[in-house]
């Protein structure tokens, strides 16, 4: 007689069936190197001294400020340009409004001509 499932059989319904091999052989087809990569960093988190973690933070701050200088040179960059581009903006603008007065002056004098032929 085969037990329910969650009987604590397996897939097949056998306790330590099919499932449990599989998962042996799995475990055994791992490569041997990631094996010793897992008991090298084990080893290696209880060599943490003092030293060794005031190098780290040491390392850490000179990182963070080479990070830190080159978002500075880099915010300076951007307000540099962004004076050029403002000037840019403002011809635009210029521009815009003179071609919206020409137009406008334009519409009037067409009015006018309308208005003065029909009379």
């Amino acid at each position: 007689m085969v037990p329910p499932r969650g009987a604590g059989g397996g897939p097949d319904g056998v306790v330590g069936g099919a499932a449990n091999v599989h998962r042996l052989v799995a475990l055994r087809a791992l490569p041997s190197h990631r094996l010793d990569y897992h008991c090298d960093v084990e080893r290696a988190r209880g060599t943490w001294t003092d030293e060794r973690l005031d190098d780290l933070a040491r390392r850490l701050d000179d990182g963070f400020n080479l990070v830190d200088a080159e978002l500075r040179a880099l915010r300076a960059e951007i307000r540099g340009e962004a004076g050029g581009l403002n000037g840019r903006i403002d011809a635009l603008q210029r521009t815009m409004i003179q071609v919206a007065a020409a137009m406008m002056a334009t519409f009037v004098a067409g009015f006018l001509g309308l208005i003065a032929s029909q009379l």
